[in-house]
C-alpha cells in the first residue's frame, strides 16, 4: 500500500516536472522544434535512404 502511494507521488512530481519544464525557455525533457533547414535536410536524407533501398 504504501509503495502504491509512493510510486503514484513519484509519479505525480515527475509530471508536474515535465510539465514546468515544457513552458521554460531551456527544455530539458521536452525535444527542441526543428528549424526549417534541419527538416528540409531530415527529409532528403530520408527520401534519399528510401530511394536506394
Amino acid at each position: 500500500m504504501f509503495r502504491q502511494l509512493k510510486a503514484k507521488l513519484k509519479k505525480s512530481k515527475n509530471a508536474k516536472k515535465i510539465e514546468a519544464d515544457k513552458q521554460s525557455a531551456n527544455p530539458k525533457h521536452y525535444p527542441l522544434q526543428l528549424s526549417q533547414n534541419e527538416i528540409e535536410y531530415v527529409r532528403n536524407a530520408l527520401s534519399s535512404v528510401e530511394e536506394t533501398c
